[in-house]
């Protein structure tokens, strides 16, 4: 099944290399490179499935951004990016619904288990 996938950063080369790993995994990015694009594409496009999205981003400040990102992002999984976790942001990420993090740096076949764990989530 081809996915839409919002992947929200501000860092250009990891939009990049993320765009590149979920169209190599047959699905469909759709990037953001500010939070107020992220949340503009999400209303913009109800048939995103998955939110991967950087926790440090410059138009808003990280427990913020969490809260604001999970509840736009509803029912849909999200993924949150970080290079380096605080337990308060873990704890924060956690009880807005979080259930995965992709740690920097990460590769294709992580990204990929992390898919799979949702498609197998989603047809339970």
């Amino acid at each position: 099944m081809v996915r839409k996938i919002l992947i929200i950063d501000d860092e250009q080369n990891v939009l990049d290399f993320l765009d590149q790993c979920v169209r190599k995994l047959q699905h469909e990015p759709i990037p953001a490179a500010t939070c107020r694009e992220a949340l503009a594409a999400l209303d913009a496009h109800p048939e995103i499935s998955i939110v991967i999205a950087d926790i440090f981003m410059p138009d808003s400040p990280p427990l913020d951004w969490i809260k604001d990102i999970a509840r736009k992002s509803a029912k849909r999984p999200l993924i949150l990016i970080t290079g380096m976790p605080s337990q308060e942001i873990v704890q924060a990420a956690r009880e807005a619904g979080v259930q995965h993090f992709l740690t920097k740096p990460f590769e294709l076949p992580f990204l990929h288990e992390i898919l799979k764990k949702l498609d197998t989530t989603d047809s339970d």
